[in-house]
């Protein structure tokens, strides 16, 4: 069970590699220099850890055609976190576009 704890983390995490900003052993970094000239390590990729899904036995191919219905095994608690931030991101937008459209 996921708390408020764990939810800032992947937050902060998500924050920080859209920044470029992650410390750690990761070997996909890009060197820059920022406005004082010193070089500091960017992170350019994130890896947000494996979700595991296990095939459920209720789909029927025969009458259902091509696919396969899926359980969540493993990161379930991921994938709630990131669809209730990023239906906020965009109930956030949507009220930004709304009241710029009716200031101006």
């Amino acid at each position: 069970e996921w708390t408020e704890k764990e939810t800032d983390i992947l937050l902060d995490d998500l924050m920080d590699a859209a920044l470029g900003t992650i410390q750690g052993g990761q070997d996909t970094t890009t060197t820059t220099t920022n406005n004082n000239n010193q070089q500091q390590q960017l992170i350019t990729d994130y890896e947000l850890s494996q979700i595991v899904l296990v095939p459920t036995s209720d789909w029927d191919s025969n009458l259902l055609g091509l696919g396969s219905r899926y359980d969540v095994y493993d990161g379930q608690q991921r994938l709630v976190t990131l669809n209730l931030l990023l239906a906020s991101l965009r109930d956030s937008f949507q009220l930004e576009a709304t009241s710029s459209e009716g200031s101006s």
